[in-house]
């Protein structure tokens, strides 16, 4: 059921700042939030149809998960800062975000994003054990929980 990704290292390491104020790092090893619980990281904006339509298929993972050490992890590329605060709020999104902006090319070229959503699943070690987590989703999370 897993992505193979024997080789998969984030060089450079990611980390963000979110909102609500939340510092995460992923990278191989080190990141301390990453060895505790597993997560998923979600490229999203509210201009791409597919991103919003999953949106509440998230947040009851995120409902179901969360307690069980599962954290989302929302990297958003909207125009402006002010069109994610909104839509978050109007959605009852509670998972932190980071607001990314439309035009960076923040991680997407260094980690190959090239369309969206994607969203990636991460193990408790911070290893990106699936890049295609938009797939099976539920029964991958299901998976990397019990491990």
């Amino acid at each position: 059921m897993w992505q193979a990704l024997t080789n998969f290292d984030l060089s450079p390491p990611m980390s963000w700042q979110t909102n609500p104020p939340t510092q995460a790092e992923l990278s191989k090893f080190d990141d301390q939030r990453a060895a505790e619980v597993a997560s998923l990281v979600d490229f999203w904006g509210t201009w791409c149809p597919v991103c919003v339509q999953e949106m509440p298929e998230l947040k009851k993972i995120y409902a179901q998960y969360h307690e069980k050490d599962f954290e989302i992890i929302g990297l958003n590329y909207d125009e402006n800062t002010n069109v994610m605060q909104q839509f978050l709020k109007q959605n009852d999104l509670p998972w932190p975000q980071e607001f990314v902006g439309r035009q960076s090319t923040k991680y997407l070229k260094d980690y190959s994003i090239n369309f969206f959503p994607t969203i990636w699943l991460v193990d408790k070690k911070g290893i990106v054990r699936d890049i295609h987590g938009r797939v099976n989703m539920e029964a991958k999370l299901q998976k990397l929980l019990a491990e």
